[in-house]
């Protein structure tokens, strides 16, 4: 895991082998992640909490009826569609469908 200069948490993960809920151990790791973070100011203000963003890299196919190499996932209100809980954000990428272009100059 790593930071940036504001904060947010970054977990990248590299999985080679199929594991069966990977999608859900990625959101256990993004809730751990988000529930360690230190109480910060006098108050530990819940307001003070920082993003998790986790980013996945699967030599398999995460998601079979995507097409697209990469899907990013977010929590979205049901009915909306807005954005409203912008604290945690999953990326994955998925190298099976990631289609490579031969260059010729």
């Amino acid at each position: 895991m790593c930071k940036d200069k504001n904060g947010a948490q970054y977990i990248i993960e590299m999985q080679v082998d199929p594991t069966q809920g990977f999608e859900k151990r990625a959101q256990y790791y993004a809730a751990k992640a988000y529930g360690r973070q230190p109480n910060r100011g006098k108050e530990g203000k819940y307001s003070d909490l920082k993003e998790v963003i986790f980013i996945a890299i699967a030599d398999y196919k995460l998601f079979p009826n995507k097409e697209d190499y990469i899907s990013r996932h977010v929590i979205l209100d049901k009915k909306t569609y807005e954005h409203d809980l912008k604290d945690f954000s999953f990326t994955f990428i998925e190298l099976p469908k990631f289609k490579k272009i031969e260059w010729k100059s």
